[in-house]
């Protein structure tokens, strides 16, 4: 399950390090607070991230699985927003192309979203079988 942590955490890192790349590079207009702020809450959610992880089939699991799904929501809403409004010329991206990679950043978080929605019930399943093993009631 470790391995499967890695690419959660670099999910999370991707935005606040593009972002600071492209306000650096001159290619996204934002303020050095608004940067402050983008890290801000990607350090909360690289932190809920793990806790989701660490505290899984518990209530404080499942609480933070709950709002980490309205987080990523509200992050491909906003990401959205951002790299359309980019893509018609408005908007802080000033780039074409790195308005488009922001739609598909937002896309990847979807796809996840999606893969969450679609095997959640597979995540308890695998765990009674790593620890007692397969039955074909599991299986099924």
């Amino acid at each position: 399950m470790w391995v499967d942590m890695i690419p959660r955490y670099c999910l999370v890192t991707i935005f606040p390090v593009g972002l600071s790349l492209a306000v650096l590079l001159g290619w996204w207009a934002a303020s050095p607070g608004f940067v402050t702020g983008v890290w801000a809450i990607s350090a909360a959610w690289l932190w809920m991230v793990w806790a989701n992880h660490h505290y899984q089939g518990k209530s404080l699991g499942e609480t933070l699985r709950k709002v980490d799904l309205v987080v990523r929501v509200a992050a491909i809403a906003a990401l959205l927003y951002v790299g359309v409004a980019g893509l018609g010329g408005s908007g802080p991206v000033n780039q074409p192309w790195l308005a488009a990679k922001v739609v598909l950043f937002a896309a990847l978080i979807f796809c996840g979203l999606m893969i969450r929605v679609m095997i959640g019930p597979f995540g308890p399943v695998f765990g009674r079988i790593i620890q007692g093993g397969s039955t074909p009631e599991l299986e099924a």
